[in-house]
């Protein structure tokens, strides 16, 4: 067995949770993770396991037996310092990291071959023309409502654990909406790092953000990073492991730091939270004409930080009001295109804004990936006329 093979049954999330004890423990994967196809380090980023009622977000390292963890030196790089989960075939000694604490490892099983999901992507992409279009938008809202739910429930985990007021909250948010999926997690690190003293610094953010980050910065202000590492007594304990191989020189981890700093000291400036959808597209017409940042880079802001914060704010004050300005932004941007909407599109099922292509990918990697048809509006209507689609377990 090659340790290849398991990247691929994880990234597909091509799992038999019936007899891999998923469940030890109260153990729960919420999110697999983003592949690492750029250099080396963890396997997969941005993944989230939950614990009994704690959620923890870090990295998954998978090999084929947990000593293969020793073999390849695992436990002197800090580098796996943040691996949350240690996924193996086979499970014959137990791991530490290189600060000795001891790595929670898991063994999994592969799908039988007759227990596989079908070839296609959407279980039921060869019957879904023949779905009532109410049955689809009913779905896609309620795709929607559980992708905004189920990412504040990790904002809620991650406020907790980082002591994080509503500000700060937003603030995580922004800077990793400018982390792509590969870099998320080491720009919410470098927040988490700024933040105690992004407020006592006004005017130093541009040295204070590039000095926490570790990289490379102009020479004309390393004079001012060390003035304020003495003023504020900052001592960098972990290097941030940024992830660079593979970008075009325009999103890559320095180039977006730059950027993120422009964006940070221009928000920071206005009354963000009561902002309504129209003003936010009004601000966009701006960022994009300056060339602080495209149109798709800022709607993936949008999308990914302020809708966002808007829903987890509703629920953190108790204001529903809230949650409208979060569906009206999405209403208010076109829709992300990428692999999956387009095979939606395939399929004759078309995004016509943000609110959709967010719900269709919520639909296809919660509902589709796993095959549970008989959550799904749409799979329930072709149980309902008698149409046979496999469900694992079934």
């Amino acid at each position: 067995m090659k340790e290849k093979t398991l990247h691929d049954w994880w990234k597909s999330k091509n799992i038999d949770f019936r007899t891999a004890p998923f469940f030890e423990n109260d153990l729960q994967v919420i999110d697999f993770g983003i592949y690492n196809t750029h250099e080396n380090g963890p396997d997969f980023f941005d993944a989230k396991v939950r614990m009994g009622t704690i959620t923890w977000c870090g990295t998954v390292e998978i090999h084929v037996c947990s000593s293969d963890w020793d073999k390849h030196g695992h436990q002197f790089d800090s580098a796996y310092n943040n691996v949350i989960l240690h996924v193996v075939l086979k499970k014959d000694k137990e791991v530490y990291n290189s600060r000795g604490e001891k790595i929670l490892t898991i063994e999994i099983q592969p799908f039988n071959l007759n227990d596989r999901l079908p070839e296609s992507q959407i279980p039921c992409a060869g019957l879904i023309h023949g779905c009532s279009r109410l049955s689809v938008i009913s779905e896609m809202e309620h795709s929607l409502l559980n992708r905004l739910d189920r990412k504040t429930s990790a904002i809620h985990s991650r406020q907790h654990i980082y002591h994080l007021d509503p500000e700060a909250v937003f603030g995580m948010l922004l800077f990793r909406s400018f982390g792509n999926k590969i870099n998320q997690w080491y720009f919410e690190q470098l927040f988490i790092a700024a933040y105690p003293f992004l407020n006592r610094s006004r005017g130093h953010e541009t040295v204070l953000i590039f000095g926490l980050s570790g990289l490379e910065m102009p020479a004309d202000i390393t004079e001012e990073w060390n003035y304020l590492k003495l003023k504020f007594q900052i001592v960098q304990t972990t290097e941030i492991q940024w992830k660079s191989k593979g970008f075009f020189s325009g999103s890559s981890p320095k180039k977006r730091i730059i950027q993120l700093i422009t964006m940070y000291q221009y928000l920071k400036e206005l009354d963000w939270l009561w902002l309504r959808a129209e003003d936010w597209i009004t601000i966009k017409k701006m960022i994009v004409k300056t060339k602080i940042l495209s149109g798709n880079q800022f709607d993936l802001i949008l999308i990914n930080a302020i809708a966002l914060f808007y829903w987890w704010y509703a629920e953190y004050s108790g204001n529903t009001e809230f949650k409208h300005k979060a569906t009206d932004l999405l209403l208010s941007l076109p829709p992300e295109k990428n692999a999956i909407t387009r095979y939606w599109e395939n399929l004759g099922i078309n995004s016509q804004n943000a609110f959709d292509s967010q719900a269709l990918l919520e639909l296809k990697n919660q509902k589709c990936t796993f095959t549970k048809c008989l959550e799904c509006k749409i799979g329930q209507q072709f149980y309902e006329h008698n149409e046979r689609i496999t469900k694992p377990g079934s």
